[in-house]
C-alpha cells in the first residue's frame, strides 16, 4: 500500500496542479507527503556530464552522472519560500507534510529516493520536449520502483477512482492498486474494461469482474487489435469519454513500455492516454512488478 506521496514541485502551473491532486489523494489515504524542489543543472553542465545528450537526439532518458553545481543562496531561499504555501495547504487538510530543496535532476533524485511503497507525482512537463530527447516523465515511468502519477489537468481532482483493464498483466496490476486505493479512501470507484488484441470486450469484462471484487465494472464500447496503428488512439479516446462522463477522477492504468521509437512510430498507449487525459486530471501508472510490492 502507498505510505508516502512524493511530489516534484518547481512552482510552475503543472506542478501546482499536481500538488493539489496529490494532496487530495494523500488526505483520502491518510498518508504523508514529501514535496521536493530540485534546483537542476544548466544545459551546459548536463552536456559536460553526458555529451551524448547533445550528439544523439534519439537517446532515451537516463539518470545523469554527478555534476558540479554552483547554486546561489537566493535560489535556495526562493525555492524554500515556494514551499510555505504547500505546508499551509497540507496542514489545513490534516496531512503530514515535509519539504526539501535539493540539487540535481528531477528523475535522478526521485529514482534514487523513492521506495516501492511510495507514489511519485509529477506535472506533465518534459525537459527537451521540443528536441525529441527523452523526458522526465518517460524516465520515471520506465525506471521507477513505485507507481507514478502524472498530472496534466487544472485545479482539484474529484474524489473518484477509475481503474483501466484491457487484459494485459500491467492492467491486472492497475486493478489491484485501484482496489487498494478504494478500500483505503472509500471513494466511488469503477473499473473500465476495454477489448484489446484477441480478447473480446465480453471476455475482458468477465476477467475484470473477477479481479475487481465488489467494485463495479463497465465495458468500454468498441475495441481494436492491439497491433493496429490506431488501437492506442481508439482506446485512449474511449477511456477519456468514460472519464468525462463521470466528471473526472484519478485514473489508474498499466504503464506500457516507453521508448522513443515506440512513441514516434508505434503510437505508445501510455503516451496516447496521457495526452487524452490532459483535461481530465491525473493518471497513476503502474508496472506489474511494482504493484505486487506496493498494493
Amino acid at each position: 500500500m502507498i505510505t508516502r506521496i512524493i511530489v516534484a514541485y518547481d512552482g510552475s502551473e503543472p506542478s501546482r496542479a499536481a500538488f493539489t491532486s496529490a494532496l487530495g489523494l494523500a488526505q483520502g489515504l491518510g498518508t504523508r507527503m514529501l514535496a521536493v524542489h530540485l534546483i537542476e543543472p544548466t544545459i551546459g553542465a548536463m552536456l559536460a556530464a553526458c555529451p551524448d545528450v547533445g550528439l544523439d537526439p534519439m537517446i532515451p532518458a537516463m539518470p545523469l552522472p554527478p555534476m558540479i553545481m554552483v547554486t546561489e543562496e537566493s535560489d535556495i531561499r526562493e525555492a524554500q519560500a515556494q514551499m510555505e504555501p504547500l505546508a499551509k495547504a497540507a496542514a489545513a487538510a490534516g496531512v503530514a507534510f515535509e519539504s526539501k530543496v535539493e540539487q540535481g535532476t528531477v528523475e535522478d533524485w526521485l529514482l534514487r529516493t523513492a521506495t516501492v511503497s511510495d507514489l511519485m507525482v509529477v506535472g506533465m512537463k518534459g525537459r527537451f520536449a521540443r528536441s525529441g530527447v527523452g523526458s522526465t516523465t518517460r524516465a520515471l515511468v520506465t525506471n521507477a520502483s513505485c507507481p507514478v502519477m502524472v498530472h496534466r489537468g487544472e485545479g482539484a481532482t474529484p474524489k473518484r477512482l477509475l481503474g483501466v483493464f484491457d487484459g494485459t498483466p500491467r492492467a491486472e496490476s492497475a486493478v489491484g492498486l485501484t482496489r487498494s486505493l478504494a478500500a483505503k479512501t472509500g471513494w466511488p470507484t469503477t473499473i473500465l474494461a476495454a477489448a484489446r488484441g484477441k480478447a473480446s470486450l465480453e471476455e475482458n469484462v468477465a476477467r475484470a469482474t473477477a479481479l475487481a471484487g465488489t467494485l463495479p465494472v463497465e465495458g468500454l464500447p468498441g475495441g481494436s487489435d492491439a497491433g493496429s496503428p490506431g488501437s492506442a488512439v481508439h482506446e485512449s479516446a474511449a477511456i477519456q469519454e468514460a472519464v468525462s462522463a463521470k466528471g473526472g477522477g484519478y485514473l489508474v492504468a498499466g504503464a506500457y513500455a516507453n521508448s522513443v521509437f515506440r512513441d514516434l512510430f508505434l503510437r505508445n498507449p501510455t503516451s496516447e492516454l496521457l495526452s487524452a487525459q490532459a483535461a481530465g486530471g491525473p493518471v497513476i501508472l503502474v508496472h506489474a512488478d511494482v504493484v505486487t510490492a506496493s498494493a
